[in-house]
Parts: structure tokens; sequence; C-alpha cells
């Protein structure tokens, strides 16, 4: 169940919107569906109509993520988006050296931005040691982007 929780909290929101729309669609032309869901006539007639809108906005969303690609640098209510990161900059493999683990990798070059991702103890992570100031930008194994802060970091040759 746990592994089915954290499936959905890892799938992007669009897609999410998708799957329930199709979903949707497909209940407005049943009248069972796997012996658990029942849809009563008065269902029917609001489902397609749900379904067409949950749909059209899984599909926009999508569709708009894909033309304007990560959001990366820009504000978003306060938070900042770390910058995409490609291979070829100067990021480099590091690991934490803080006395307390987790080291927060955070959305933003402070203490005051919210954690994107816990990073553990001898996790391999990489840094861009071109950054400026007590925070580098960073990314996970798994391609998670933010910022760290620089005296946690443990370089690792």
């Amino acid at each position: 169940m746990q592994d089915a929780i954290k499936a959905v909290q890892d799938t992007p929101i669009p897609n999410l919107l998708i799957a329930a729309g199709l979903l949707f669609l497909l209940l407005g032309f049943v009248n069972k569906l796997g012996g658990f869901i029942e849809v009563s006539p008065e269902q029917k007639k609001l489902t397609i109509p749900i379904g067409l809108l949950v749909l059209t906005a899984g599909l926009v969303l999508s569709m708009r993520m894909t033309t304007l690609g990560p959001i990366g640098g820009h504000t978003n209510g306060g938070e900042v988006n770390p910058p995409p990161i490609k291979p070829e900059t100067g990021y480099v493999r590091a690991t934490t050296n803080d006395p307390n683990p987790p080291t927060s990798l955070r959305n933003g070059p402070g203490s005051d931005y919210a954690i994107v991702v816990p990073i553990q103890k001898d996790e391999i992570f990489f840094v861009d040691l071109q950054g400026s100031g007590d925070w580098l930008p960073a990314r996970t194994a798994d391609n998670k982007n933010g910022y760290i802060y620089r005296p946690l970091v443990r370089l690792i040759k």
C-alpha cells in the first residue's frame, strides 16, 4: 500500500488528471466496473461532462509543461524553482558531511525554502561549485534539483 501511495505522490498532476478523466469517461459508458463501482443513470449524466473537463485540463497542463519545459529560475508563489541542470556544466560528485543527517536539498538558496528531498548519509549527489554564496545548486542521482548549504558538502574525487 505504501508503494502505491508513493507512486501516486510521484506522479505528475497532469497525468493524474488524464487518468481520472478517462476513468470518468469509462464510467459514462458502463453500468458496473470491476464489480465494485456501480453507476446509476443519474450519475451517468454527469460522468461524461466531468470526464471531458478533467481530461481536457490534464491534456492542457501536460502540453503546457511540455511546451514550456521546466519552470527553472522563475518565482512561484514566493518559492524559487532551481534552474535545470545540464550534465556538461560544472557539476561534481559530492556527499554530505552533515553531523546530523539527513541534509535538506531545498527549493531555493536558503533555509526558509521548502525541502525538495532529504539527502541521506553517504548518498551521492552533484553540486555546481560555480554557484555563489553559501548555497550551491545541486542535483540528486534521480534528477531532483535544488540548493544545498555549502558547509555541509564534501566533494568526492
